[in-house]
């Protein structure tokens, strides 16, 4: 009978310390974390550079070891860093555009809490310009273009959709002739340009409030030009192989080459022509390697491939073939 009691109550015991290690395993689970974070500045106008602060800890006593972060900041971008930075577009207009920017806070429990804060930012004047000349694209930026070898006039047209909030308008030619600086741009503005190419810059404030775009003025000829070897068309790993292009002297600035020389590395792109000599170091065999010049397919060999491309054109040309081997391995084996 003595026996009995005492195993009952090494039992009751059992069971109570079971109880609390269960309840303090999962009253320490569910700890959760305070979500917090500052920010600055906290207003602004058009594009806002935006650095965070986060003061989050991991509960009580505050802590932050094992925490991560996660950012959403309503406009498609995110961050999982500490203390993030971010720019802010808010548009063009006349109105303000709010942020949700929220953060979540995860501890090593898996257990999360979750902040968001708004941010409002004024828009920003438009700063569109137009021109009698069409505006294209090249290589991915804008251009107001003329194909011809003689200076050229361009007139100028004020295109923002803010003009009832616009209070300064500066054209900056780009040629070093001085700016169109007014606090009006109701009428054409005219200014004529050398060939070549050009950047101009149109800022817009309303108040303190400034925005700009940048537009590229080229004027030139189709381009014209070729490539020739002026190496061996068989070489071994390693050695270098030097090219000419020929025939780019007229070509005017903004004119762009690129060189494939289809060994897969990285295409060389040439702004500055220079005496056009280009030198490229062939570091794998032409093995396996299959090239063309539209007419005729060469086995085993690499080929130098040109494009000279401005806003007006585009010209080819091609070295093919070139054939590169791995050096030979000096060996040798012993009768003795």
């Amino acid at each position: 009978m003595v026996l009995k009691v005492k195993t009952n109550f090494s039992y009751r015991i059992f069971l109570l310390l079971i109880f609390y290690i269960i309840k303090a395993s999962a009253f320490c689970q569910g700890i959760s974390p305070n979500a917090d974070f500052s920010f600055s500045p906290n207003t602004g106008c058009g594009k806002t550079t935006v650095n965070f602060t986060n003061t989050s800890d991991n509960g009580t006593p505050a802590q932050t070891n094992g925490l991560t972060y996660s950012w959403n900041f309503d406009d498609g971008g995110t961050s999982t860093d500490i203390n993030p930075t971010h720019i802010f577009n808010p548009g063009s207009g006349t109105n303000t555009t709010t942020f949700n920017v929220t953060l979540t806070v995860t501890n090593q429990s898996n257990v999360s809490a979750t902040i968001t804060k708004q941010l409002v930012l004024n828009q920003a004047p438009d700063s569109r310009i137009s021109s009698n000349v069409a505006l294209t694209s090249f290589n991915g930026e804008p251009y107001f273009r003329v194909c011809g070898t003689t200076a050229t006039k361009f007139d100028f047209s004020n295109a923002s959709s803010t003009t009832s909030t616009n209070t300064r308008y500066i054209i900056k030619w780009g040629d070093g002739t001085p700016d169109f600086d007014s606090p009006t741009f109701n009428a054409i503005v005219s200014h004529t340009y050398a060939v070549g190419l050009n950047k101009l810059t149109f800022i817009v404030y309303s108040g303190t409030c400034v925005d700009s775009s940048t537009y590229n003025i080229f004027i030139g000829n189709v381009p014209a030009g070729g490539i020739t070897g002026t190496g061996l068309s068989t070489i071994c790993t390693g050695s270098e192989q030097k090219f000419l292009i020929t025939g780019a002297n007229n070509n005017p600035p903004g004119t762009i080459y690129r060189i494939n020389f289809s060994d897969g590395s990285p295409i060389r792109e040439i702004t500055n022509l220079g005496s056009g000599e280009v030198t490229h170091q062939y570091l794998r065999s032409s093995c396996g390697t299959n090239s063309s010049n539209g007419q005729m397919t060469f086995l085993n060999a690499f080929g130098a491939y040109l494009t000279i491309e401005n806003p007006c054109g585009v010209a080819l040309g091609s070295i093919i073939p070139i054939y590169v081997s791995n050096k030979p391995v000096p060996n040798f084996t012993s009768s003795r």
